[in-house]
């Protein structure tokens, strides 16, 4: 028998410039901020504290980081 186990909502921010900017799941700009804590900021409030993954692009590093509740 499989079972589904669903993911999180996927955000991904990327560095272009000197602005961190953040895209929703839906693939649309949310918006754009002058410093990561800011974007992660964004991320947790426009998650409302759910459980969601981030993909993170800086100077073709890549790290992917799940955040908000636990399960």
């Amino acid at each position: 028998m499989d079972s589904y186990v669903p993911h999180p909502p996927l955000y991904r921010i990327a560095l272009f410039g000197s602005a961190w900017h953040v895209m929703r799941p839906q693939g649309c700009l949310a918006h754009a901020f002058t410093g990561l804590d800011q974007a992660l900021a964004f991320v947790r409030a426009d998650s409302d504290g759910a459980e969601a993954s981030v993909e993170l692009l800086v100077d073709g590093l890549y790290m992917l980081k799940r955040i908000g509740s636990a399960r």
